[in-house]
């Protein structure tokens, strides 16, 4: 599998143009080191049924020089689906915070430095038009 990784340099301009992942999957949680890394089934899945889809996309969100992440979800709720996510951008200097909302309920909250786009797919991230 190649992974292609891409910073992003506006993260709420980037996450408005997918839709705010809604009706995304998230498949894996993964935190190692200062990276917590968001696997999501398809970027595109707010699009679905609709003449903007592009086709099924896999890949993850990292979030790098994590701070803080705070999760809160019934871990008997599976899938954890997204319904949106809000992005709070230079708060004390370089900081992002980002708030996933989850349903049917709860939310993910990481507050990092730096976010990049991994497309396990081979095709060239941020993969937005």
């Amino acid at each position: 599998m190649t992974r292609q990784m891409s910073k992003i340099q506006h993260p709420r301009e980037f996450f408005h143009k997918l839709g705010g992942l809604h009706d995304s999957t998230v498949d894996v949680v993964e935190w190692r080191g200062a990276t917590v890394s968001i696997w999501i089934d398809d970027f595109h899945s707010a699009f679905l049924g609709l003449p903007e889809y592009q086709g099924p996309l896999s890949g993850a969100i990292a979030l790098t020089d994590v701070e803080a992440f705070a999760l809160n979800v019934d871990p008997y709720e599976e899938p954890l689906t997204i319904y949106g996510i809000d992005v709070a951008e230079h708060l004390e200097g370089d900081r992002i915070e980002v708030t996933i909302r989850l349903a049917p309920g709860g939310t993910m909250r990481i507050r990092c430095r730096g976010i990049e786009s991994v497309s396990a797919s081979g095709r060239v991230a941020p993969f937005v038009k």
